[in-house]
């Protein structure tokens, strides 16, 4: 589209310098709107190709969510700060998304989107699948709670992928997965009960 944009300035400037010379202005004016109709059709496909996401749940080894049993410990004032968290990893904008330490070998290549306080640890399995890991509320800048429950679920997480991605692509993981979102999305949109 850069390139495209660069032509159309191009061509203005080759018009502009060609006054009363009609063929040239014309046949100029032709290909500015050439290219005006591709940037065009390249911004209505790109509106037609905006994709959604897909989330999966880190579950606990009785099968409980972590993410949702996280959400219970927290107060409802955050779940707002939460849900716009979740859906920024669903369409893809990843509101004020980090990378983790990658000198800590427990959370490297895990990241985060965060919000005022609030922090939703994730990790890319291929193309459009992220893991949820772990919903936060961080108290200050060096919260070591937060530091060793991040710890602790990355390493349980790291044992878990294996198995994980092996099963992803399974219609049974897939539903159960949009299942737990779907409770997700509930409990945070339900944020007064």
């Amino acid at each position: 589209m850069a390139e495209i944009l660069k032509e159309i300035m191009e061509y203005e400037e080759i018009k502009s310098d060609s006054i009363g010379e009609k063929e040239i202005i014309e046949e100029t004016q032709k290909l500015i709107d050439l290219n005006k109709r591709k940037i065009n059709f390249i911004r209505s496909t790109k509106e037609k190709e905006t994709k959604e996401n897909n989330l999966y749940f880190l579950k606990t080894t009785s099968g409980n969510i972590y993410c949702l049993n996280d959400l219970d410990k927290i107060k409802n004032e955050y779940y707002e700060s939460f849900e716009e968290l979740f859906k920024s990893i669903k369409d893809g904008t990843f509101k004020r998304a980090k990378r983790l330490n990658s000198n800590n070998l427990k959370t490297s290549s895990l990241s985060e989107v965060r919000g005022f306080k609030t922090r939703v640890l994730f990790d890319k399995l291929d193309e459009n699948n992220y893991i949820i890991i772990m919903c936060v509320v961080k108290k200050c800048n060096y919260d070591n709670g937060y530091k060793k429950s991040l710890e602790t679920r990355g390493l349980t997480y790291r044992a878990m992928k294996p198995k994980i991605l092996s099963q992803k692509n399974s219609e049974e993981s897939k539903t159960e997965n949009k299942d737990i979102e779907k409770k997700l999305f509930l409990k945070l949109e339900n944020r007064r009960g």
